[in-house]
């Protein structure tokens, strides 16, 4: 048996206090005359003995009311080795301390962090100097991943401070349940200290391990209002001098406040370029256009600005826009040019198209445009086949389109080096368009709705394109289920492929009106930038193929002047794409400029990542609840307003003698009180 309170116990020397009064009680006796007392000595001499009797059973009740109180404060127990929180030895121990942003609010012990910290150092106290112990935070850095000793942990728990990562916790959880699954020890224990906030809290996808206990401490704060620049989109996919740019900058309101006339303001290259108000009711976003005109070219640098206060970290959102000259087709011709797209992209501000012969190919050309048409060739060389690979693998797109008397030896032997669908014989049949693709991104914002009535495509005769080994994805079809209009994605490049050449002799679809959103739009969208804002969190791929790096350059840097910092991402080849991972090297929001041996060749714009900008906690209540409708189990909640070593006592506990001993109390003093009562009456 052990007790939870044991210096609790002295308590049951109060019963000294009973027994002296029972001593030093000395009864004054009431004098009455009788004129014959005879009758009453027998009488007398009876009732004095019973009152003795009464007199004792109180006194001991009494004290046996004050040694079962004394108990009840020094929680006695049956003791339970398996329970326990720290066993006498072979102990592995995970602490995870929640680091990120929401981590620097006060609360009334001060600042969360540091409060955090002390919670995992009393834990530590817990243990053994021959336990072995891993920290865990949501930076989730490479050197925590591995178990040390207690001197090291404490060492690492000072080095802690604030990160801009954010993570969900069961990521976090399931790291600490992976590093446990590979250690020996008989006892393993997880120890979660975090503010445990709503958005990041996703239970669910944790994965349980019933070896492995898990221990959630919630750090005690209060809600905190905020408004915040939640995201932002830009409904373009090229950019182009003299254009407008239209934005729509989405605001969060995470407060059970409305918020009434709310500034916004756009800044482009540090100048302020627009602003507005809005108002946002409480718990509820809004979308504020906002637009300006791209008055150079090259890289431009935006900022989304906002005040509020007292959490200012997500007030800005930084993005950039690299904005070019003209788009460049290069459209090889077969017979003669296609008078069809001379007419389309004539007069374009946008698309700049230059016409070549196929008896007069410059190869060297190729490189400086983002798509090439190849328009009514009637056969592919093997040479024209291979450069168009090369072309390819750089993520530039191609269109082809055939002529009405194609060697469909050599196209196929082209679509083989090329990777793409083959071609086959020719269907003279009139057939309608039956099926739109309309999600596809060429007819993006084209369609405000489709109907069955649609006026479609007709074709008079075809070819008919198979897949083969190829992936396709047709976006128009015929009635007859055949393809009119092919897509093939690799690596980030788009061939588009047509099953008749574009004149009226084969088709009508020249003079439809999806013609020219479909031909513009793949021209517009052969152009791949790179991403116009990252998350500081994100683990994507950042493709940054399109600009002028140097690939012979074993690494790029990343800098940002504002803060002096300089990183050297880790660089890698995915397919024929060019890109880096940032593995959370960037620690700080902003503009961070895009270096290959000393020459800025472009720029990326970092934000903070958004999860911890709604502050609305959980406490150990609610925690405990989601806990059990999920069907978690070996787990424990901690309350942070009781000790950290009070927890690690009651994880001793089998059998609680709470209950009996409460009953035994009210019992003792349900009997006192009768006592009392029959001596009264007495």
């Amino acid at each position: 048996m052990g007790f939870l309170h044991p210096w609790f116990l002295l308590l049951s020397l109060a019963v000294i206090i009973p027994i002296a009064i029972h001593l030093f009680n000395f009864h004054r006796f009431k004098q009455v005359l009788f004129t014959n007392v005879k009758f009453l000595q027998n009488i007398a001499i009876e009732n004095k003995k019973q009152n003795k009797l009464l007199e004792r059973l109180l006194l001991l009740v009494r004290c046996l009311a004050i040694i079962f109180i004394s108990l009840l404060f020094a929680q006695p127990y049956i003791k339970n080795p398996d329970n326990r929180l720290a066993k006498d030895g072979g102990n592995a121990v995970v602490l995870i301390v929640d680091n990120s942003f929401s981590m620097q609010n006060i609360s009334s012990k001060g600042s969360l962090l540091e409060n955090a910290k002390l919670k995992a150092q009393e834990i530590l106290d817990e243990y053994s100097d021959n336990d072995v112990f891993c920290l865990l935070t949501t930076d989730l850095e490479g050197m925590h991943k591995h178990f040390v000793t207690k001197n090291t942990i404490t060492e690492f728990l000072k080095d802690i401070e604030i990160s801009s990562f954010s993570r969900p916790y069961s990521e976090l959880v399931n790291t600490a349940h992976h590093l446990l699954s590979l250690r020996n020890e008989e006892s393993k224990r997880v120890f979660f200290i975090s503010d445990y906030q709503k958005t990041n809290f996703d239970i669910a996808n944790i994965k349980q391990d019933s070896l492995i206990k898990d221990v959630f401490l919630p750090l005690e704060i209060n809600n905190i209002s905020n408004v915040y620049v939640d995201s932002l989109s830009i409904d373009k996919n090229i950019f182009l001098k003299g254009q407008k740019v239209d934005l729509k900058i989405r605001i969060t309101n995470a407060s059970e406040q409305d918020i009434e006339k709310q500034t916004v303001k756009l800044f482009i290259d540090d100048k302020q370029q627009s602003i507005a108000t809005c108002d946002i009711k409480a718990n509820s976003s809004i979308e504020i256009p906002m637009s300006f005109v791209l008055e150079k070219s090259g890289t431009i640098r935006g900022k989304i600005h906002i005040i509020d206060n007292p959490v200012v970290y997500d007030d800005d959102f930084f993005f950039t826009i690299d904005a070019g000259e003209k788009i460049k087709a290069l459209c090889i011709n077969g017979k003669s040019e296609n008078k069809y797209l001379n007419k389309l992209f004539a007069n374009s501000s946008e698309v700049e198209m230059t016409n070549m012969s196929q008896n007069a190919i410059d190869f060297a050309e190729f490189t400086k445009h983002s798509v090439i048409i190849l328009n009514e060739l009637n056969d592919i060389s093997s040479g024209l086949a291979n450069e168009l690979k090369n072309f390819r693998q750089k993520g530039a797109n191609i269109v082809i389109i055939p002529s009405e008397n194609i060697d469909i030896t050599s196209y196929n032997a082209a679509m083989q080096t090329l990777n793409l669908p083959i071609w086959e014989r020719v269907i003279a049949k009139n057939v309608k368009v039956k099926t739109i693709d309309a999600n596809n991104k060429l007819f993006k914002n084209v369609f405000s709705q489709t109907t069955d009535n649609m006026e479609m495509p007709q074709v008079k005769k075809y070819y008919k394109i198979s897949a083969s080994s190829s992936a396709k994805q047709d976006i128009l079809t015929l009635a007859n289920n055949d393809a009119f209009f092919v897509e093939s994605s690799k690596n980030g490049s788009d061939v588009f492929l047509f099953a008749t050449p574009l004149n009226d002799k084969w088709t009508d679809f020249v003079s439809q009106s999806i013609f020219v959103p479909i031909m513009w739009n793949m021209v517009l969208y052969s152009t791949v930038l790179p991403p116009s804002f990252v998350a500081m969190n994100s683990n994507e791929f950042i493709d940054i193929s399109i600009l002028d790096t140097d690939k012979k350059s074993e690494y790029i840097k990343l800098k940002n002047k504002e803060n002096n910092t300089e990183i050297i991402p880790q660089m890698q080849a995915i397919g024929n794409r060019y890109g880096f991972f940032l593995h959370n090297q960037i620690k700080h929001a902003g503009f961070y400029d895009i270096v290959s041996n000393d020459k800025t060749i472009g720029c990326i714009a970092m934000n903070y990542p958004r999860l911890e900008s709604n502050l609305t906690f959980m406490n150990a209540s609610e925690i405990n609840k989601e806990l059990k409708k999920t069907g978690y189990d070996n787990y424990s909640v901690f309350n942070d307003k009781k000790m950290i070593k009070s927890y690690f006592a009651q994880s001793n506990k089998g059998f609680d003698f709470t209950t009996l001993l409460l009953i035994l109390i009210i019992l003792a003093l349900g009997t006192e009180s009768f006592i009392i009562y029959k001596l009264k009456n007495k």
